[in-house]
């Protein structure tokens, strides 16, 4: 996967699987993570966790990940708790009107950009 129009390179379930990969790890680089990136990860954990494991991977991968790449958390920038549990309820919300098994990763790779689509 490369940074150049890098929402377009997710197109497998081993790009998302990469993703989730290189975010969980903090080697993610900054320009590869964007609201698009956000949603795909949140995404993912949402439909591999419970709700609140969920939420503490994003937490903590965010802070990790800000960290990484010299983003400092404050009231303006950084990892933000409001808007983050505000993205996973709006994300949870979006999964549940699909008809297909959002629970198989091969589900997220095909729904992915239909829920980006509907809530950006």
């Amino acid at each position: 996967m490369t940074t150049d129009n890098f929402e377009t390179t997710l197109t497998s379930i081993a790009d998302v699987e990469d993703l989730v990969r290189c975010f969980e790890s903090g080697t993610l680089p900054r320009v590869r993570w964007t609201h698009h990136a956000h949603l795909v990860v949140g995404l993912w954990y949402i439909s591999r966790f419970e709700k609140s494991e969920a939420i503490r991977r994003i937490r903590d991968g965010i802070k990790k990940h800000n960290a990484a790449v010299g983003t400092v958390d404050s009231p303006t920038s950084g990892y933000h708790e409001t808007i983050t549990l505000a993205w996973v309820r709006l994300v949870t919300a979006s999964r549940s009107s699909f008809t297909v098994d959002c629970f198989s990763i091969s589900a997220i790779v095909a729904s992915y950009s239909n829920i980006i689509a509907e809530i950006c």
